[in-house]
C-alpha cells in the first residue's frame, strides 16, 4: 500500500513541477509581451515579435493569467487536477479556433496564425500529458 501511495505522491510532485515550469515560461512570455507593448505602442495592433511569434497584448494577458493560475494550481491536489483538465480543454479549443482562423488568413487579437496555433497545440499537449500523469495507478491482483 505504501508503494502505491509513494507513486501517487511522486506523480503529483511531477505535475506540480510541470505546472510551475509552464507558469514560469508562459508568465515570462506574457510579461515581456505586455511590457514591450507598453513601451512601444506602435507594435500593439500587429503584435510584438518574440521568439518567432507575434504576440499581441491580449495574448500576453492570457499568458500572464494562465501562468498565475498554473502556479496557484500547485497549492493542492484537487486544484492541480482541476487546472490541468481545464487548461488542456482551453488550450485545445484555442488551438482549434486558431487553426481555423489561420487557414482563413484572418489574424485576430489572439494571434491566430500558424505559429500561434502550434504554440496553443503544444500547450494543450503539455497539459494533456500532465492530466495523464495524474491518472491514478490501478491496483493489480485482487
Amino acid at each position: 500500500m505504501g508503494s502505491r501511495e509513494a507513486r501517487v505522491n511522486s506523480r503529483f510532485r511531477i505535475a506540480h513541477l510541470a505546472l510551475l515550469a509552464q507558469g514560469l515560461v508562459t508568465g515570462v512570455l506574457g510579461g515581456i509581451a505586455l511590457a514591450w507593448s507598453m513601451a512601444n505602442p506602435g507594435f500593439a495592433n500587429e503584435g510584438i515579435p518574440i521568439f518567432g511569434l507575434t504576440v499581441t497584448p491580449l495574448q500576453g494577458g492570457v499568458f500572464l493569467v494562465g501562468a498565475a493560475l498554473a502556479v496557484l494550481a500547485c497549492l493542492a491536489r484537487w486544484t492541480t487536477v482541476a487546472f490541468s483538465a481545464t487548461a488542456a480543454t482551453g488550450w485545445t479549443a484555442l488551438a482549434i479556433v486558431s487553426g481555423v482562423e489561420a487557414a482563413r488568413h484572418l489574424p485576430g487579437v489572439l494571434g491566430f496564425d500558424p505559429r500561434d496555433t502550434l504554440l496553443y497545440a503544444v500547450l494543450a499537449a503539455y497539459n494533456i500529458a500532465v492530466c495523464i500523469a495524474l491518472v491514478p495507478t490501478r491496483r493489480r491482483g485482487k
